[in-house]
């Protein structure tokens, strides 16, 4: 089926690759991404020895910046560390920058608020044309997080229980292994049995993955003919202390712009393997009826030949509209909680002006078919955490996780025997929000919204 995601706030999703400051020229409002072998063959051909200068300069200005002393001497080196300075102070040619600028770049794209005083850029995934695309792992890997949420509500209480305590009886739980400590709920909720032969006769294990319910679910990456880019300056805030710095800069692909993709399901194969499975002497595909059910809410042998296809892509939206809205609650409490004015060695201080934040959120209430994507996603959004701590009888599960794994707490203070576990009600403290300046966070990051091929969103 083919579909559509609009992004409604700016989305990064990015290639682990930071970009340093002579990796990229800023001039006018307009960031200029560096084609190093057009680049640098501009400048070798005006100047044979660049290659030698520019190592020399490379090594130079990072052995200065080691042994700075204070923040306003590396502050004043970093500005220097520059394509266009290095033109300009080592080769003495200003107008090899300008050449560079009109000829030397592999793509450009708005830099409306600057970098704020970051240096490094996160790299932007892309087409080899240079193009912003969002993977269709990332699509999935999102949808996947929300159809768990859902699979987990549906259990019973008693089920909830039961694979809590699985959890914290787990191998991954005793010996801190957060990594896989969910492989338990992954099992229960995705993964169908297979019966195999062990030394204490025939058992059914849910471990292999070969057997889950979304190996069926086929996701296309999203392409756009006319999605555009631009670099924000992100910084992380918080509802009760000043906002954070350290984060860096973003290639992002920008607000308002559409994706087609295609959710796909060889139902054929899939009819095939089900009316297997709901036979009471089979061997593999164990439990796929139930917790197919779990997770789509009906039964496929419910629904007509040619139209499964149609019917999961239904279930899936109403999934994102849930998911949604309990983040859209978490969210709007978060906000409330945020406070005008912090302390700061004992005096007050004004926190940041977060009403564009508020007024995202009033805004887009309206759009409840938003899931987010991407850098920024946050805790609550990647995992089940949400339906978790909202639920008596779990909570106190999620409480003896963070305690254990220490999430939540900083990690210079993660070894205090000291330090109390994070409060589950106000847990995640911080998000991490696109800034026009530090005290002025303009958009959070990653919303997009699913739309059938058909549907348009007009946004300002």
């Amino acid at each position: 089926m083919k579909l559509k995601l609009h992004t409604v706030s700016p989305v990064h999703i990015g290639t682990g690759n930071s970009l340093e400051p002579f990796e990229y020229i800023i001039e006018n409002g307009t960031y200029y991404r560096l084609d190093q072998n057009k680049a640098f063959g501009l400048a070798l051909e005006k100047h044979p020895d660049f290659p030698d200068k520019f190592a020399k300069w490379l090594e130079n200005t990072s052995t200065r910046l080691q042994k700075a002393n204070d923040n306003a001497e590396q502050a004043r080196i970093r500005a220097q560390f520059n394509f266009r300075y290095f033109c300009e102070s080592v080769l003495q040619d200003s107008d090899l920058a300008d050449s560079i600028i009109e000829k030397g770049y592999a793509y450009k794209c708005p830099i409306p608020f600057g970098l704020d005083g970051k240096k490094q850029i996160q790299e932007l995934i892309k087409n080899p044309d240079n193009t912003p695309y969002i993977p269709g792992t990332s699509i999935k890997g999102a949808l996947r997080t929300i159809l768990a949420w859902r699979a987990f509500s549906n259990l019973t209480e008693n089920e909830k229980t039961q694979l809590m305590t699985k959890v914290l009886n787990s191998r991954q739980f005793r010996e801190n292994k957060g990594k896989d400590l969910d492989t338990p709920i992954e099992e229960e909720l995705f993964v169908c049995g297979i019966q195999k032969n062990t030394r204490d006769g025939i058992k059914t294990d849910f471990s292999d993955i070969k057997f889950d319910i979304l190996k069926f679910i086929h996701v296309t990456d999203a392409f756009s003919e006319s999605a555009e880019m631009a670099v924000y300056p992100a910084n992380l805030y918080l509802t009760d202390k000043e906002p954070q710095s350290q984060t860096p800069a973003l290639e992002t692909i920008r607000f308002n712009s559409s994706f087609n993709f295609e959710i796909s399901i060889n139902e054929a194969e899939f009819r095939k393997i089900y009316d297997i499975s709901a036979k009471t002497n089979t061997e593999k595909w164990i439990d796929l009826p139930k917790k197919f059910k779990r997770m789509f809410e009906f039964y496929p042998h419910e629904i007509p030949n040619g139209k499964l296809e149609e019917k999961i892509v239904e279930s899936i939206k109403y999934a994102i509209s849930d998911f949604y809205k309990a983040q859209f609650n978490r969210e709007s409490k978060w906000l409330s909680s945020f406070r005008r004015e912090v302390l700061v060695q004992g005096r007050k201080k004004s926190n940041a002006n977060i009403d564009g934040i508020k007024e995202f959120y009033e805004v887009y209430e309206e759009i409840p078919i938003m899931f987010k994507i991407g850098w920024a996603s946050g805790f609550h959004n990647t995992t089940i955490f949400d339906v978790l701590v909202s639920n008596e009888k779990t909570k106190p599960f999620m409480e003896k996780i963070l305690a254990q794994f220490k999430i939540g707490i900083p990690q210079n203070k993660r070894k205090d025997p000291n330090v109390k576990p994070a409060d589950i009600s106000k847990f995640p403290k911080s998000r991490r929000l696109a800034a026009e300046k530090l005290n002025s966070p303009i958009d959070p990051f990653g919303w997009v919204a699913f739309l059938y091929e058909d549907e348009n969103l007009e946004l300002e």
